[in-house]
C-alpha cells in the first residue's frame, strides 16, 4: 500500500526509466509465472481434493511451488495481488488513458489481474487459512480484502479506457460479488458480544480459543471469543479509495463504532499482560505494545513451549506466552490515525460502542501517569472534534514512539518483542523472523495514515468534503 500510495498522481511512474514501473511490471511478471505451473500438492483443505494454485502461499527463491506440508490456501493472496496491480493499472490509465490500457494488455498486467479476481469471485465464499496462517475458516480479513479487490476491479474495468480489454466483459460479474460478499463481512458483527468477530464458520475446535480472557488463562472460553487484531488491519486494508464511496463504500471502516469497540476489546484483552508494557510505563514511554490475539501460543522461537526453549514456564500457554509485535503494534497507530482524519472531517460517532476506544486512546499520547487526567479522558467523548483529531494522532504518535524505542541499531524490526520474563531473551529484545517486510511497511502505512490526517487537521470541517 505504502509504495502504491508514494506513486499514486506521480506521472513519473509511467515513464519508462521509472523504478517503481520496473518494479510493478517484475512483480506482476512474477506473479504470472508462478500461477501458470502445476502444483502438484496434497495438502490441501478439507473442502477440496486439489490445491488451488492461485491460493498457494508458499514459493522458493527459484519461483518454483512449495512442495512441503503449510497452510493453504491463503486466500488473502489473491485479493492482495489484486489490489496491488489494480492500484498501479489506475495511475497507468491515469496518464497514458487507452494507450495505457494497450501497454497493460502487452506487459501481461491485465492478464494476471483478471486471473486473480476471477479466483476470488469464486472462492470468497469459501474458508482459507488466516493472515496468521495457522486457522481454517472464514476469516473477517480474509473476507474484507477479497471485497475490497472485486469492488476495486469492478470499477477499474468498467473504465471508459478498458473498452475491449480482457477484463471490461467481467465487470459486473465483479460488482456483483463485491455487493453480495459485502454481506458476509458484516456477518462478522456479534451484536451480543459487541466485537467484530475474526472468525465465522469454523470447522474444527482451535486451541487456545481466543478470547477476551485466554491471555490470562488460555483455558478461558468466557467470552466475547475470537478476539484477533487481524480485525484491525482487516478494516484498514479495505478501506474504500474516495473516488468509490458511492458504489462501494467501506464496510466497517476504521472510525466505525463497532471497529472501535473491537479495537478496545483487543487492547484491553492483551496489553496488560505483557510485562513489557508495565517497564516501558515505568521509564515514562507513551503508547502500548499489542500482539496477535490473547493467548497466543507463539512466542517467536518456540510453540507452546518446545525443548527448544527449557527455561519458558509452565503452562505452556497462558499469561507468559505470546509477545507484542511490531507490525500490530504499528496498526493500532494507524487506527489512531485513520480514526483522528475521521474527527477532523466531523465523521467519528461518539456512541455507547465507540466511547471506551475514544475514551483510553488519548491516553496513548501520554506516559502512564498522566492518562487518568479528565482532560486526556474526556479529548474525545466531548463535541470539540477537531481537539478530538489532534489527541488521536498524538496517540498514534506514541504508539510508533513505543514501538521505536525497541528497534535494534539502524531501526532493525523484527517480527516480535518479547513481552515476558523467565524466557531465554529479557524483555524488550526482539525475536523471531528478522528484519520482517510486514513490520516495515506497517510503519510506512501508518506514516502515510498520519500525513492524512495531519492534513484534515489543518483543513478543518471543509476536509469531510473532500
Amino acid at each position: 500500500r505504502a509504495l502504491v500510495g508514494s506513486a499514486q498522481g506521480s506521472q513519473s511512474l509511467i515513464t519508462t526509466d521509472s523504478p517503481s514501473l520496473k518494479q510493478f511490471t517484475a512483480y506482476a511478471k512474477l506473479v504470472g509465472r508462478q500461477w501458470s505451473q502445476n502444483d502438484t500438492n496434497i495438502d490441501c483443505p478439507p473442502s477440496f481434493d486439489y490445491c488451488p494454485l492461485v491460493g498457494e502461499p508458499k514459493f522458493f527463491v527459484n519461483g518454483s511451488v512449495y512442495d512441503q506440508p503449510w497452510g493453504r490456501p491463503q486466500n488473502d493472496g489473491p485479493a492482495l495481488v489484486a489490489l496491488v496491480l489494480l492500484e498501479f493499472a489506475a495511475v497507468v490509465l491515469d496518464g497514458l488513458g487507452v494507450t495505457g490500457m494497450a501497454w497493460l494488455e502487452e506487459q501481461g498486467i491485465l492478464g494476471v489481474i483478471k486471473k486473480a479476481l476471477d479466483f476470488v469471485r469464486f472462492y470468497w465464499m469459501e474458508p482459507s487459512i488466516g493472515p496468521w496462517e495457522n486457522r481454517y475458516s472464514l476469516h473477517f480479513y480474509v473476507t474484507a480484502v477479497q471485497r475490497r479487490a472485486l469492488a476495486v476491479g469492478a470499477a477499474l474495468a468498467a473504465r471508459a479506457e478498458m473498452a475491449n480489454s480482457s477484463l471490461q466483459a467481467s465487470a459486473k460479474d465483479y460488482a456483483y460479488a463485491a455487493k453480495k460478499s459485502t454481506l458476509l463481512v458484516e456477518k462478522f458483527w456479534t451484536p451480543e458480544d459487541r466485537i467484530v468477530r475474526a472468525r465465522i464458520g469454523a470447522l474444527y475446535d482451535y486451541f487456545p480459543p481466543r478470547c477476551a480472557s485466554s491471555q490470562e488463562n488460555a483455558t478461558n472460553r468466557e467470552g466475547p471469543c475470537s478476539v484477533d487484531m487481524q480485525v484491525v488491519f482487516g478494516s484498514l486494508y479495505a478501506m474504500a479509495r474516495a473516488e468509490d464511496q458511492l458504489t462501494f463504500p467501506s464496510v466497517m471502516p476504521p472510525s466505525d463504532p463497532r471497529l472501535l469497540a473491537t479495537a478496545a476489546v483487543i487492547v484491553e484483552s492483551m496489553a496488560p499482560h505483557y510485562a513489557i508494557n508495565g517497564i516501558d510505563d515505568k521509564k515514562g514511554l507513551p503508547g502500548v505494545l499489542i500482539g496477535r490475539f490473547p493467548g497466543d501460543n507463539f512466542q517467536g522461537y518456540t510453540q507452546d513451549g518446545s525443548a527448544s526453549s527449557p527455561n519458558s514456564p509452565e503452562p505452556p500457554v497462558g499469561p507468559l506466552w505470546g509477545n507484542p509485535w511490531y507490525l500490530t503494534t504499528n496498526l493500532l497507530a494507524e487506527l489512531c490515525y485513520q480514526a483522528a482524519t475521521a474527527a477532523a472531517k466531523g465523521a467519528l460517532e461518539v456512541t455507547d460502542l465507540s466511547r471506551e476506544f475514544l475514551r483510553v486512546a488519548p491516553g496513548w499520547g501520554y506516559p502512564v501517569q498522566n492518562r487518568s487526567d479528565p482532560a486526556v479522558l474526556g479529548a474525545c467523548v466531548g463535541s470539540n472534534m477537531l481537539g478530538c483529531a489532534e489527541a488521536l494522532i498524538a496517540a498514534g504518535d506514541g504508539v510508533l514512539e513505543r514501538a521505536k524505542h525497541h528497534a535494534e541499531p539502524g531501526m532493525h524490526m523484527p517480527e516480535e518483542i518479547e513481552g515476558h520474563f523467565g524466557h531465554p531473551f529479557p524483555p524488550g529484545t526482539g525475536v523471531s523472523a528478522a528484519n520482517l517486510t510486514w513490520s516495515y511497511a506497517s510503519v510506512l502505512d501508518a506514516l502515510a495514515a498520519r500525513t492524512l490526517a495531519a492534513d484534515a487537521v489543518k483543513r478543518g470541517p471543509e476536509a469531510g468534503t473532500n
